[in-house]
């Protein structure tokens, strides 16, 4: 029912497991997923809640604690979730996808280089090209130059989700290494991208004064255009 997205009758059925059944705990999972896909939100998380309070070692309550939280805006209880379900499943890819990235959101690279590093080993291959892309990015904020570059191009050649994206990522890593041909053509990608923020700080000064193109470009890049 509830792959089916008969999330109603997923909910009623759920909750006509009993209090004290050894299923109770899950059921309750199962409920509070399915009110939250009817936008029922605080109502889920309530009930997810109760549900970790009576079982605490069920891994899968533990990270859809971890997105739920996260949607509600509270990421510090979000990563506390991840955590609680590493511990009880190392190997959670989910789990191991959403943590690594707001660890390297909040700029805890090592720490997120080292959760990217156990993923990699487990993930599926449909999802290896976003993980490059996120692999690179991670890596340059190390100032791991090399490996980010391979990362990225990695990521471009399997595909992932948002090339544009990747381009403008890795277009940041060819203008500080001086390739500006490749660089700018990558850098190309920019306005595709969406409205992401700049992930690196680029020296532009030198660039001043050269022409109005390269004007227009620090002029986007200062102003948080990227």
């Amino acid at each position: 029912m509830f792959n089916n997205k008969r999330y109603a009758e997923a909910e009623h059925q759920a909750m006509k497991v009993e209090m004290g059944d050894a299923l109770f705990p899950y059921a309750l999972e199962v409920a509070a997923v399915s009110i939250e896909r009817m936008d029922r939100c605080a109502e889920a998380l309530i009930l997810l809640e109760y549900a970790s309070s009576i079982d605490p070692t069920i891994a899968n309550v533990q990270y859809n604690l971890g997105v739920f939280y996260s949607r509600a805006g509270n990421e510090d209880a979000s990563m506390l979730a991840y955590q609680a379900c590493l511990r009880i499943q190392p190997d959670h890819v989910d789990a191991l996808w959403n943590y690594s990235e707001q660890l390297r959101i909040r700029e805890h690279f090592e720490a997120a280089l080292e959760l990217l590093y156990r993923l990699e080993r487990i993930l599926p291959k449909p999802l290896l090209g976003d993980f490059h892309h996120r692999l690179g990015v991670t890596l340059f904020y190390l100032d791991e130059i090399t490996k980010a570059r391979a990362a990225f191009e990695r990521s471009l050649a399997i595909g992932g989700s948002e090339p544009a994206a990747t381009q403008w990522e890795y277009s940041h890593l060819l203008l500080a290494l001086g390739d500006w041909e490749k660089g700018w053509r990558a850098y190309d990608h920019r306005f595709a991208a969406g409205n992401r923020t700049n992930v690196v700080c680029l020296s532009v000064s030198p660039l001043a004064g050269r022409d109005p193109v390269w004007e227009n470009i620090i002029c986007a890049w200062r102003t948080g255009l990227g």
